[in-house]
């Protein structure tokens, strides 16, 4: 129950983003662009809550990074991904390391936990119900211009959203909310430590 949970928030999260036509252009206009992420989501399956935390790093310039979710509970469920270039390893729990490739349209192994923060503001405006921006702060010391609106795919991804977005147009903070307190979700995450050096290699063991 706890993994079909991940899965599913996964994928709702990924059909945010359902009118991507790739984000090349995007990373070309701010250079390379790599950056660490801690995300963190509650979910209302059937009145239930649960909690997940993804936390990882990401090369979007040459495609390789890492992401580990966490679900709490008893026990708790863990999935970790890696990507280099155009191949993606997945391991569930304590089981084997299986391997794929990218098959997504922006060439990534998952296209909500590699979200690439340079491309969101493009890719979700020109579908947003509603886009406004809402004043200025900072974050990590930069100065961010918030904006809020709505998006409605279906009845899987519908509800009000909130980006904070650097002078580069690189999304530093992010916060979805899909559906209703009985069955949906609210998700934030965070883009820090932007130009770290992303190192990871292939995992053993793989089938």
């Amino acid at each position: 129950m706890t993994l079909w949970v991940m899965a599913s928030a996964s994928a709702m999260s990924a059909m945010t983003f359902a009118g991507s036509t790739g984000s090349s252009e995007g990373r070309n206009a701010v250079g390379d662009l790599s950056a660490r992420f801690a995300e963190h989501s509650t979910l209302h399956v059937s009145g239930d809550a649960l909690r997940m935390k993804t936390v990882g790093a990401f090369d979007w310039t040459r495609r390789r990074g890492w992401s580990t979710t966490t679900t709490a509970g008893t026990p708790a469920a863990t999935l970790r991904i890696v990507q280099l270039g155009d191949f993606c390893w997945r391991r569930f729990g304590g089981g084997g390391w299986r391997r794929s490739r990218a098959t997504d349209v922006d060439r990534l192994c998952d296209a909500a936990a590699f979200a690439d923060p340079a491309t969101i503001v493009g890719e979700l405006r020109p579908i947003a119900d509603r886009w406004r921006k809402t004043g200025t702060s900072s974050i990590d010391g930069v100065v961010v211009t918030h904006y809020a609106g709505s998006i409605h795919i279906g009845a899987a991804v519908s509800g009000p959203f909130d980006l904070w977005v650097d002078d580069r147009g690189i999304v530093r903070r992010e916060i979805f909310h899909h559906g209703n307190l009985h069955d949906g979700s609210v998700t934030r995450r965070d883009y820090y430590d932007f130009g770290t050096r992303v190192v990871v290699t292939a995992p053993k063991g793989t089938k």
